[in-house]
């Protein structure tokens, strides 16, 4: 019986969809001050959409896939430069960033593994929704 209970809940768990803790849309939905002079809001949003490109880039580097690497690569540097100067105009240090950093890149690694496993993209699901939300951004903050 034990052995019956065990398997089935080996079953269970392997169905389970991974999902982020939370979406950069619902995060910036919650946190409406991150769009104005909050240093922090604004670091952390940065910092997440830097380490999702950069996790993706990792990704698309061994793949013949055009120009994806490039691309996110430069998409990772932009987000990390602007959540780093934010991060160090509150005084943050540099060690709680990268563990900040190390967090968000092992959460999104996980899910775009499961992503893959699942639907045979890494860009499927929150993530996909965390793309867009960044673009968003990156086009009407970064880049104007």
């Amino acid at each position: 019986m034990k052995k019956l209970l065990l398997l089935l809940i080996l079953i269970l768990i392997s169905n389970i969809t991974f999902a982020l803790p939370i979406t950069l849309k619902e995060y910036m939905a919650k946190n409406s001050a991150w769009s104005s002079s909050d240093k922090a809001l604004l670091s952390h949003i940065t910092n997440r959409c830097g380490v999702m490109f950069g996790v993706m880039s990792e990704y698309y580097k061994t793949l013949d896939e055009g120009n994806i690497y490039e691309i996110t690569l430069e998409h990772s540097l932009n987000f990390s430069k602007v959540s780093s100067e934010a991060y160090e105009e509150i005084g943050g240090e540099t060690k709680a960033f990268q563990k900040r950093a190390r967090e968000w890149a092992k959460i999104y690694d996980d899910a775009g593994i499961k992503n893959i496993s699942d639907h045979g993209v890494f860009s499927h699901g929150d993530i996909k929704s965390d793309v867009s939300t960044c673009m968003d951004y990156l086009n009407s903050n970064i880049l104007k």
